[in-house]
């Protein structure tokens, strides 16, 4: 059966094989269609900013900063680091994948995290440097 021209298609609608209808409608193609070129393969993600953790952690999967304070998540390592007024300290994160923070209250400096479980104090993970 040929191809025939949508007449439900609007008419400020471009068709690019319009100057391919015939009268009656039907579609005269040129060939066979071209294949798609593949897409580019994408970048690796890039940091936000300078590299402020040890270089032997490699890339965090989630990293970001609140008021004074800044955290990068490692789940290889089941890192999490926590820079509050450039002081550093490494937490374990057990079982916890860190996506982001939760809160934090400037005054009282109280931090929460959010996690695949809910939210998570900082002082639920053992200090471990």
């Amino acid at each position: 059966m040929p191809w025939r021209h949508a007449s439900h298609v609007h008419p400020t609608v471009v068709c690019p094989l319009r100057r391919n209808v015939r009268q009656n409608g039907d579609v005269k193609l040129d060939g066979p269609m071209k294949p798609m070129k593949p897409m580019p393969p994408m970048e690796p993600r890039k940091p936000i900013g300078p590299r402020w953790w040890p270089e032997d952690l490699g890339q965090p999967s989630s990293s970001g900063s609140q008021n004074s304070m800044r955290y990068a998540f490692f789940p290889e390592e089941k890192r999490l680091l926590v820079e509050q007024d450039g002081k550093l300290t490494t937490y374990d994160s057990g079982d916890h994948h860190i996506g982001g923070v939760a809160q934090q209250d400037r005054h009282t400096r109280y931090v929460t995290f959010t996690s695949q479980t809910g939210t998570v104090d900082l002082g639920q993970l053992r200090q471990v440097s």
